[in-house]
C-alpha cells in the first residue's frame, strides 16, 4: 500500500509521463506541455517549427482607432457644413472671406501643427542632450583613475 508522502499530483504525474516519453523518443514531449516542474517550457526538438499564431493584418486596436477617426471625421464634416456663414479674416495685411467652419478648422490644424513642431524640437534637443551625457559617461568610464 502506498503512503500519502509518496503520492504525487495529477499534473506532476503527467509531467513525468511526458518526460519519460521524451527520453524514449529522444526529444522533448510531443504534446508541447512543460516536462519540468515550475512551469518552464520544454525545449522543442530540432527541426520542429514553432506553433503558428494567427494574426490579422490590422489589430483590434487599429480597427477601433480607425472607427473613432472615421466618426470624428464625419462630425467635423457636419460642423463645417453647418457653419457655412461667411467670415471676414484679416491676417498680416491680408483680407479674405472664408466660411466660418473652414476658418475654425484651419485655425485648429495650424495649432496642431505648431504644437507638433514645438514638441518635435523639444524631443530632438532632449535626445541630443541625453546622447552627449551618455558619451561623456562612457568616456569617464573608459578612463579609470581620473
Amino acid at each position: 500500500m502506498s503512503r500519502p508522502d509518496d503520492a504525487i499530483s495529477g499534473d506532476d504525474a503527467l509531467a513525468e509521463l511526458d518526460a519519460l516519453d521524451a527520453r524514449e523518443s529522444g526529444g522533448a514531449p510531443r504534446t508541447g506541455e512543460p516536462a519540468r516542474r515550475g512551469g518552464a517550457p520544454a525545449p522543442r526538438p530540432r527541426g520542429e517549427a514553432a506553433p503558428r499564431v494567427r494574426s490579422s493584418p490590422i489589430s483590434t486596436g487599429m480597427w477601433i482607432a480607425l472607427i473613432i477617426s472615421a466618426l470624428l471625421l464625419v462630425l467635423l464634416l457636419v460642423f463645417v457644413l453647418q457653419n457655412n456663414v461667411p467670415a471676414n479674416i484679416h491676417f498680416l495685411g491680408w483680407s479674405f472671406t472664408l466660411p466660418l467652419g473652414a476658418a475654425i478648422l484651419f485655425a485648429a490644424i495650424a495649432g496642431v501643427l505648431l504644437a507638433g513642431a514645438i514638441g518635435s524640437a523639444r524631443m530632438f534637443l532632449v535626445g541630443r542632450r541625453r546622447k552627449r551625457a551618455a558619451q561623456a559617461q562612457a568616456g569617464a568610464a573608459a578612463r579609470p583613475g581620473r
